[in-house]
Formats: C-alpha cells, structure tokens, sequence
C-alpha cells in the first residue's frame, strides 16, 4: 500500500506502514535493521528519524487524496523547527511517528511530529511541507 502512496523505494523507503490515518494525523512505524542505511552505530541517525517522519506525512496526504478519489500530489519538506532529540533510539525495535497538522496556507503545511520508542519520547518538533494541488 505505501508503494501506491509514496515515490520512495528501499532502501530510502523509511516508513514501513501508517497505522492510523485520519484528515490532520497520522501515525507513521518504522524499525531501522542495524547496518540499514538509516542505521548508523549508534543506533538510528537522527536524519533518518526526521525522513522518516516527513515520509509519514506524505503517506497521510496520500491516504487523503485517495480517500477523496484524487491522486496524491507532490510533495517537498522545505523546513525543520525546533527538533529536538532526546535520547538515542535503538535499531532493530519499532518506532511510533506521531504527525499532526497544525496549519495550512494554500499548498503550504505546518505539521508537529513526535517520535517515540517503547513508550518514550525520542524526538519531536516542527516540519514546513509543500503539497502540490493541496489547498488550506
């Protein structure tokens, strides 16, 4: 199904499903295998959590326009606020990305994003999205 949602292909595929999708969030789930390209030694890169959550993002948009009848337009992240991380996330165990919209101008996109792994914050911040055909 993601595939019908998003251009991305392994191993830039970042998101392995959207568990809940609704018109202003979603729930994106991801688990990086060790030595995945989104995996360095430490655990996850930070990086690659932030794709991972504009991934999510995409997927909701897309889950929207198909709900509409509508092919998914074409999407850019444009911005990054205010992200903070707050401790290392671990390889190989599941991640929850939490995406909420917070403000549409036209086919510009304001969304807060929290990730989380057993129960525990990982990181949350702010990310600026352009949506082809979106309109607010």
């Amino acid at each position: 199904m993601l595939e019908e949602l998003l251009p991305h292909r392994p191993p830039f595929l970042m998101l392995a499903s959207l568990r809940e999708s609704g018109p202003e969030r979603g729930v994106g789930v991801q688990s990086f295998p060790a030595g995945s390209c989104g995996c360095g030694p430490q655990g996850p890169l930070p990086e690659a959590l932030i794709e991972a959550a504009a991934q999510t993002m995409a997927a909701l948009m897309g889950a929207a326009a198909r709900c509409a009848g509508t092919a998914p337009g074409h999407g850019l992240l444009v911005g990054v606020k205010g992200f903070r991380f707050f401790r290392q996330a671990v390889c190989d165990v599941e991640l929850q990305i939490e995406i909420e919209v917070l403000r549409r101008l036209g086919p510009l996109c304001l969304a807060r994003t929290e990730i989380r792994q057993q129960g525990k914050r990982v990181a949350q911040g702010s990310l600026k999205f352009y949506v082809e055909g979106a309109s607010g």
